[in-house]
């Protein structure tokens, strides 16, 4: 405890805030007094001051966006008092806490498993609001926009073989196999981990392309409020809200978020929507935390989420044009509780309950307002968790845990109406440092899945670092991917336009893949670091559907689901992220891949071979302006048109395309900024390959309670 005095009433405490590197003044570091939701910001020297009405015990956080935060606890007497704070650069995210790699909580720095963070405050930099707008800047990422929302693609794995999680938690709502990430606001999200190459040891089926965790904050502050408007071009409009409160045992934590766009139609000779649907989004989330005692703590959560697009489609039947008005509704309901067991510092043991509900429903419309066709599918996910992790005194950690999960899917297009499918697991690991320096993190994975039996996956992580600032880390392991319900049993009969889809059944297997990968990486501790990755990914049994026939009735196909081929990517990865000093950040990152059929030697759909991204931020903290630009340019991939149901055969290459993006915030009062962004500032639009918008403009207001 820091001991200080100051006067009676009208306590003066002030002091200068510079930086630990130069000594030069921290502009515009905000300093808050905790307890009595008391703050001020340096000026332009440095220095600060708060009167406060009486004396006692306070706490002090001084942050800045350049800096780490640090917090003190004071005494205050019977005197004015100057306290003096330097503040250190802030690291380049490299001591900063991940999970999602280990299932155990790690120095980012540390953790042997090579893990990616985005930081919900450097997203905001590039105007981000949604979890896809912020992967987009990410190495290694690749977000398009298609029939199932906006998806992501690691590595060259599609986003029906990545797990999307939220607080460790599997969302549900696959359209087409993917989770559509646009549906997901960043209001109260802290960070994104991402966690690349096959996670099925810890995380089962679904991860044998990688692992999207969203984490969200925990409450902190005694009492915090934020709020953010923008609008822009198609009559786009997002309005967001962010409460956090702290109050003894008790937290609470809460966001809300609309957005809505009028979409664009990018050609007008066509009778259907060439470009985007009109859209409207309602996100509703909170959280409450309880400590039960010095061992327990218990947190609860809940999501709504509510969605309408509307769109034209059209259909050719010589000599006719119909045209067609194309709803979407989307719900989601989500609840789950945790309770985190720390019985003494070396073990934690964590239970949680958690269940969630998505309601799909399309319907299409003739000129007149008649049905013309619809699709609804219901899909339901419960699950019970438990992870325990105990450290030894020697050093070694042992990591074991288990899952039941139960998953329904209702629909008219399912075989007997409504589907089920369940699966149980246990899991180990055990991390140990068989020599100085070096660390072994082997693991294993039993899963009883109710279709396939029973399937076991190994991996091992290693990491080895000779010295500080460089590290080595490889890994090796084996993934597991079971078809979905919809793969197994789907039925969408679309007659009126020609063909069928059907599910595999039971002569679908799951998809299996070999994974490795290898990692060079060398920091400078606190300002940056640069890294290049080689992986290797071999997959067998990948499941698409795939043409078998044609009759008179579906004279465009039939289709089903099957295991259709063999397929291998590969690359490399290298990144550079670099704080050049406390204004200005850099980063850039360059992918390299090859993703082929095995068999036929054919490039993969949607795979660009080139993918290079640049991001640098320069703050001038005398005025309180932050210029952010960023950009990214991807070579030609195999195409085909979003419509095409044969989506695997193809000899058209689209183009390259760039983008190049400016964003401008200015703070205007202590608590109050302004905000502008232009993206696509090129207007790079190719129409027929879907690159599209084009030059867009959006300005906006943040405004923070501290």
């Amino acid at each position: 405890m820091l001991s200080i005095s100051a006067p009676a009433f009208g306590i003066k405490l002030g002091g200068t805030i510079t930086s630990s590197e130069d000594k030069s003044p921290v502009v515009e570091a905000n300093i808050l007094v905790e307890e009595l939701d008391l703050n001020a910001r340096a000026d332009l020297e440095g220095r600060y001051q708060i009167e406060i009405d009486k004396a006692g015990k306070y706490r002090l956080q001084i942050t800045h966006v350049s800096f780490e935060t640090k917090v003190l606890d004071i005494e205050l007497g019977e005197r004015d008092t100057v306290i003096n704070v330097t503040l250190s650069s802030r690291t380049y995210i490299y001591d900063e806490v991940v999970v999602t790699g280990t299932r155990t909580p790690y120095l980012l720095k540390d953790v042997p498993v090579t893990t990616e963070v985005i930081r919900t405050d450097d997203a905001i930099k590039t105007g981000a609001s949604t979890v896809d707008q912020a992967l987009k800047s990410a190495v290694g990422i690749n977000v398009d926009n298609n029939f199932s929302g906006s998806g992501a693609s690691l590595r060259g794995l599609d986003p029906t073989r990545v797990l999307i999680l939220i607080d460790g938690e599997k969302m549900v709502g696959r359209v087409r196999g993917a989770i559509d990430l646009a549906q997901i606001s960043l209001a109260n999200v802290e960070k994104i981990e991402v966690v690349k190459g096959v996670g099925s040891t810890l995380y089962g089926s679904d991860a044998i392309g990688g692992v999207v965790n969203i984490i969200t904050r925990k409450p902190q502050a005694q009492l915090r409020l934020n709020s953010a408007g923008e609008y822009g071009t198609f009559n786009s409009y997002m309005q967001n809200l962010e409460l956090e409160s702290k109050r003894g045992n008790w937290g609470l934590q809460m966001g809300a978020r609309f957005d809505r766009t009028d979409g664009f139609d990018l050609d007008k000779t066509t009778p259907h929507t060439n470009g985007m649907e009109r859209i409207k989004r309602f996100n509703l989330d909170g959280k409450v935390t309880r400590r039960l005692s010095k061992a327990f703590d218990l947190t609860v959560n809940g999501n709504f989420f509510r969605e309408r697009k509307d769109w034209i489609e059209s259909e050719y039947i010589d000599p006719i044009t119909f045209t067609f008005d194309d709803q979407e509704n989307n719900f989601r309901y989500s609840a789950g509780s945790k309770i985190a067991f720390q019985p003494n510092p070396r073990t934690l043991v964590d239970v949680n309950v958690y269940g969630t509900y998505y309601d799909h429903l399309w319907e299409k419309f003739t000129a007149s307002g008649a049905l013309s066709d619809k699709s609804r599918t219901e899909d339901y996910l419960g699950e019970a968790s438990v992870n325990a992790t105990h450290s030894y005194k020697d050093g070694h950690v042992v990591t074991m845990g288990g899952d039941f999960v139960a998953q329904s899917l209702k629909s008219e297009e399912i075989e007997g109406g409504t589907q089920e499918v369940s699966s149980g697991d246990v899991y180990m690991q055990y991390e140990w440092k068989p020599v100085e320096n070096l660390t072994m993190l082997p693991g294993i994975r039993l899963e009883e899945h109710s279709t396939f039996g029973e399937h076991v996956n190994a991996s091992i992580n290693v990491m080895y670092n000779p010295h500080p600032r460089f590290r080595i880390r490889g890994f090796h392991g084996g993934g597991f991917r079971a078809p979905s319900i919809k793969e197994l049993y789907f039925r969408f009969d679309h007659s009126a336009a020609g063909y069928i889809v059907i599910g595999g059944g039971e002569d679908l297997n799951p998809e299996k893949s070999r994974n490795s990968s290898l990692s060079l990486e060398y920091s400078y501790e606190g300002i940056g670091l640069h890294r290049i990755t080689y992986f290797y990914n071999d997959i067998n049994d990948m499941i698409e559907f795939n043409l078998t026939g044609f009759s008179p009735t579906y004279w465009r196909g039939i289709y089903k689901y099957q295991n259709v081929f063999k397929a291998y990517t590969r690359g490399i990865e290298w990144q550079s992220e670099l704080k050049i000093n406390h204004h200005v950040d850099f980063s850039v990152s360059y992918t390299w891949l090859t993703a082929k059929n095995r068999e036929t030697g054919h490039w993969l759909l949607n795979r660009p071979e080139h993918a290079l991204k640049l991001l640098s931020s320069i703050h001038f903290d005398e005025v309180g302006l932050v210029v952010t630009a960023w950009g990214s340019w991807y070579s030609g991939k195999l195409w085909v048109p979003l419509g095409e149901q044969n989506d695997f055969e193809t000899d058209v290459w689209a183009p390259t395309r760039r983008d190049i993006n400016l964003s401008v915030s200015k703070r205007v009062w202590d608590n109050l900024e302004v905000f502008a962004r232009g993206e696509n500032l090129t207007d790079d639009v190719e129409i027929e390959f879907g690159y599209w918008p084009g030059r867009t403009f959006h300005a906006g207001l943040r405004w923070n309670s501290m």
